[in-house]
């Protein structure tokens, strides 16, 4: 009967040993279920960023190349601009020539009808 009692407290510290042994196993298993779903969950964001990535990289690609045709075209613009600039100055110059002649035939016109008019009359 003496070792009862001796028998008890063995058999309570060990049930409480076994007690925090399996709480102790609980809490590391739950600890290690958070981690590996932090885990996922970080690999999933860490691919969606690189897909994102990879998303904005094709736009700035497509966005430089946009702004390279538009800035080709800005100049195809600015030298059309430019050789109407010089059509217009040549058709000018044509008109004032046209001018010019016709000017001269004028006065050749007339001088026509003065000697016509002197051949008659002499």
């Amino acid at each position: 009967m003496k070792n009862s009692p001796l028998i008890g407290v063995l058999a309570g510290i060990i049930l409480v040993l076994l007690v925090v042994i399996f709480s102790l196993g609980y809490h590391f298993s739950k600890q290690h279920q958070i981690a590996a779903k932090e885990t996922a969950d970080r690999i999933k964001a860490e691919e969606k960023i690189d897909t994102l990535s990879k998303k904005l990289e094709a736009k700035n690609d497509l966005i430089k190349s946009q702004d390279e045709e538009i800035n080709r075209l800005k100049i195809e613009v600015e030298q059309s601009q430019a050789q109407v600039a010089v059509k217009d100055g040549n058709i000018e110059k044509l008109r004032e020539e046209i001018n010019k002649l016709n000017c001269l035939k004028e006065k050749l016109e007339e001088n026509l009808k003065d000697e016509l008019v002197n051949q008659d009359n002499p």
